[in-house]
């Protein structure tokens, strides 16, 4: 939101909006109701932000104008996408990133340990894209990475480059909630509906995306974040040995 505020100010004004605005940015991500989460973040009406809550459903057709989707195949021009583990954008991202890979192209792609108003993400992807135009408007790849991929991964707090994303050696792992409580590759037998009242401020997910965690008695992938606030878990055997989490995390209620 406060790239899109201030993308026509002078350069010198954007950039302290990016690397100086974050606080605000994660307060207004707190927000409720998110309509006004504008006024927080850049301290003003964002039309262009209270014209996307008014529209939640994807399939609304007042988003069709704005869908480029079916033309991701075709794009011929190099990309570098920049997300992060907890950014709300990631999922549509890696998409985009492995539709053009499918059609034969050779994007690259950074992910790393942020959310999408983390300053540190708007930073990385602005010297990223410094180094992108240099490579391939000036010729000089002197600055350019070797490796397409580089991800962050949590738990072992370290970088790795990868030739393409996901890694080949990821396999789907699919886990059904159990009774009282558990979580398995068996289909649950049949018991009453579970009931959790969510409260984003106090409940958080612990396993995550592009997380390393070593050999375990039993593993928690949610528990409760704070001290007074709703909980529910789920709980599987033990980990047999170093488990990485690098393909993402997909839930079906």
């Amino acid at each position: 939101m406060s790239m899109v505020a201030n993308q026509e100010k002078p350069l010198s004004a954007y950039l302290s909006a990016v690397a100086l605005g974050g606080k605000k940015r994660a307060q207004a991500a707190r927000l409720l109701p998110l309509t006004e989460a504008d006024t927080i973040a850049i301290g003003a009406v964002a039309p262009h932000w209270r014209d996307w809550l008014a529209h939640p459903d994807a399939d609304d057709p007042w988003w069709s104008r704005g869908d480029h989707s079916q033309a991701v195949p075709t794009v011929t021009a190099p990309n570098h996408l920049v997300s992060g583990w907890d950014d709300f954008a990631l999922p549509g991202l890696v998409r985009d990133y492995q539709t053009m890979r499918n059609a034969g192209g050779e994007p690259y792609l950074t992910i790393g340990p942020w959310r999408h108003w983390d300053a540190e993400l708007s930073m990385t992807a602005l010297r990223e894209s410094l180094t992108w135009l240099r490579t391939h408007l000036l010729k000089d790849r002197s600055g350019l990475r070797k490796a397409p991929v580089r991800i962050y991964v949590r738990g072992a707090e370290e970088w790795r480059n990868l030739p393409a994303y996901p890694p080949a050696e990821v396999r789907p792992q699919r886990l059904y909630l159990q009774v009282n409580g558990g979580l398995g590759g068996d289909l649950p037998v049949g018991s009453a509906p579970g009931r959790y009242r969510f409260e984003p401020p106090r409940t958080r997910c612990r396993r995550r995306a592009g997380s390393s965690v070593p050999a375990s008695r039993g593993r928690s992938t949610a528990r409760r974040h704070g001290r007074d606030g709703p909980a529910a878990w789920s709980t599987r055997p033990p980990v047999p040995g170093p488990s990485r989490n690098d393909g993402g995390s997909r839930g079906w209620f």
